[in-house]
């Protein structure tokens, strides 16, 4: 009995001692009963509360060692992030420098003046031939010599085309340009039509000027002994302009042919070469006559827009410019011509050939424009050709008296001062030299097709 109980004291002591330990544990590790669990649920607030209180110490450290920044970030880095303003301040500083310096130290281009002819549009022949009266009378409802329907249409498309050259960016006022046109219905009619695409209908064109005394930008004044050394060349006919073709009239075959077509091409130029005095009839004074008279109106008029000082124009600088030489678009000057106006112009320039082609022909509309840029300080000077209505200007600068070495623009005074070579500064004077009382007359010729008995006739056409 005794040791039976001994056994079971101690078994129940031993029981209860495990039963404590066990419940330490459990609170110390803060293990509590799952559901369903018999054992009792134990609480202690004082206990949980120190517990969690430094649990959260424990955690900040923590993240404080994981994160060293997140406790002043802005203060930990505003020297860094002041110095990268800084810096961003700098560059930007630095370009915008570099952008003031790039545009003041560029030159400034501006365009003060343009001095521009062209020639009359489609026209009708200025005679008829045999047997086409009636054909002529409804293909020319206008009339001989006038332009055509096609002449005015093109005129008004060149005018589109300089009112996008020169002022879509610009703000030009219809005082500003002035027109001059000879006293030829077509030229009148070419220039109105071209106002009209250019959005200035109401820009007078000036007709009043005698052709036979006004000699700047006029090639074909009255002069004597022009009349004289052209009447006695051998070689002095023009061709009869294929009107037939464009305006769909009945043409021999045989003038279809291209290579006859351009051999009287050819034949007609030299026409336009006795009359300027170049090339085979290659003659000082005729040229300076002709070709040196449509130099003078233009750098007449430069030479008194640029107030060059050593210039001793010829003609007054009034609004009111003598000649022929052209028109104002502005800034400007315009004047509607005839094609021997600007062949005798293109013949003062040092290479006609490099400019209208070996077998040269100037077409309706062709146009040539002297461009004046200031340039800083100083005055420059382009000029444009375009040999018919519908063409893209090309650059002819470097064929202008004075500007051989030139590419784009030129020195105006070097301009003014050659063109001085080719001209007369006293033209009616050397007019009355050496001529006699006889008169420039037409000659006519024909040419025979063979068995096709077709005859066409070499006209002098002005």
């Amino acid at each position: 009995m005794s040791t039976a109980a001994g056994v079971s004291a101690f078994s129940g002591h031993h029981e209860d001692t495990e039963s404590e330990t066990f419940s330490k544990s459990i609170n110390k590790s803060k293990v509590y009963p799952v559901e369903g669990s018999a054992l009792p649920e134990t609480h202690n607030d004082n206990i949980e509360k120190a517990e969690i209180e430094e649990s959260k110490k424990d955690l900040n450290v923590l993240e404080q060692q994981k994160y060293p920044c997140m406790k002043h970030p802005f203060r930990q880095h505003f020297k860094e992030v002041l110095t990268l303003l800084f810096v961003i301040i700098a560059i930007i500083t630095t370009l915008i420098g570099i952008t003031v310096y790039y545009f003041s130290t560029r030159p400034h281009h501006e365009l003060i003046y343009i001095n521009m002819i062209w020639r009359h549009g489609d026209r009708a022949p200025n005679d008829y031939l045999a047997n086409f009266t009636e054909k002529y009378m409804v293909a020319f409802p206008r009339g001989i010599g006038n332009l055509t329907k096609i002449g005015a249409e093109q005129a008004e498309y060149l005018g589109k085309l300089l009112r996008n050259r020169y002022f879509q960016s610009r703000n030009i006022s219809s005082e500003q340009i002035y027109v001059r046109s000879t006293d030829v219905f077509r030229t009148i009619e070419t220039a109105r039509y071209l106002l009209k695409g250019m959005l200035f209908p109401d820009v007078k064109v000036n007709v009043e000027l005698s052709t036979d005394v006004d000699t700047a930008g006029n090639p074909f004044f009255h002069c004597p002994a022009a009349l004289q050394f052209f009447s006695d060349q051998k070689e002095k006919y023009y061709l009869r302009e294929n009107f037939s073709i464009a305006h769909d009239l009945a043409v021999p075959e045989w003038l279809k042919d291209e290579e006859l077509y351009k051999k009287l091409k050819f034949l007609s130029w030299h026409g336009v070469e006795a009359l300027l005095g170049i090339k085979s009839y290659d003659n000082e004074v005729q040229k300076k006559l002709r070709g040196g008279s449509a130099l003078r109106g233009i750098v007449s008029r430069i030479a008194c827009k640029v107030n060059y000082t050593a210039w001793r124009p010829v003609e007054s600088c009034d609004e009111t410019f003598f000649g022929l030489s052209a028109a104002s678009l502005l800034s400007k000057i315009s004047f509607t011509s005839h094609d021997m106006t600007i062949a005798a112009l293109l013949s003062t320039f040092s290479d006609i050939n490099s400019i209208l082609g070996e077998v040269p022909l100037i077409g309706y509309g062709a146009n040539i424009a002297f461009e004046i840029w200031q340039i800083d300080n100083s005055y420059k000077m382009r000029v444009l050709y375009a040999n018919q209505w519908n063409e893209d200007p090309q650059e002819i600068t470097k064929f202008a008296p004075g500007c051989q070495d030139e590419t784009k623009f030129c020195s105006v005074t070097k301009f003014i001062d050659q063109s001085r070579l080719f001209f007369f500064d006293d033209v009616q004077k050397e007019c009355s030299k050496g001529a006699s009382n006889s008169t420039s007359h037409v000659r006519r010729r024909s040419v025979r097709a063979g068995d096709f008995g077709e005859i066409v006739d070499l006209i002098q056409m002005f």
